[in-house]
């Protein structure tokens, strides 16, 4: 019996059947892994959005994951898993860690999606992190505050020839 209404299913039946078996088998081992075994597993975060993106994805959908994310820097501390994939920091000397030339941060596969050009490798868009360096500590000869104090100077008077009189600008 079993056997001839399987035979007799449509398409759309056996694709139906083919999502749920795959929601229910591959959902708890996604689930798992996000809890136990992510590379996150050991930033504090509320259990469903340790589990799922959902949480999140909720409160950015209805306008208010700034006040939920609030609420969890309250409750967790500095640093929340928001979603299995995001830690979101709270310190301000978190920048440092994460920004700096020293840090052991890998940027994600999205930094692709930032450049204007297909073979343009702007500093903003590489991801390979030798390259990166390698232009960073190029622009950070420009940055310097001896150099920002320079161009400070030229702005300034850049700006004043071309501001207009009426607006008050000396």
């Amino acid at each position: 019996m079993l056997q001839s209404s399987l035979y007799n299913m449509s398409w759309t039946d056996w694709a139906r059947v083919s999502v749920s078996l795959a929601i229910v088998l591959v959902g708890p081992v996604k689930v798992g892994y996000n809890l136990f075994l992510h590379p996150l597993a050991n930033v504090p975060g509320p259990f469903w959005a340790r589990a799922s993106g959902i949480p999140s994805w909720y409160h950015a959908y209805t306008g208010k994951r700034h006040l939920w994310l609030w609420q969890l820097f309250q409750i967790y501390g500095d640093v929340v898993r928001a979603a299995p994939n995001v830690a979101v920091f709270c310190n301000p000397k978190a920048d440092e860690a994460i920004y700096s030339n020293s840090s052991n941060v890998r940027r994600s596969q999205f930094y692709k999606a930032l450049r204007r050009k297909h073979d343009e490798d702007m500093p903003l868009d590489i991801i390979d992190v030798t390259e990166h360096a390698a232009r960073r500590k190029l622009l950070d000869l420009a940055f310097t505050t001896k150099s920002l104090r320079a161009a400070k100077k030229i702005n300034c008077q850049a700006c004043r020839s071309v501001a207009p009189s009426h607006l008050g600008v000396q």
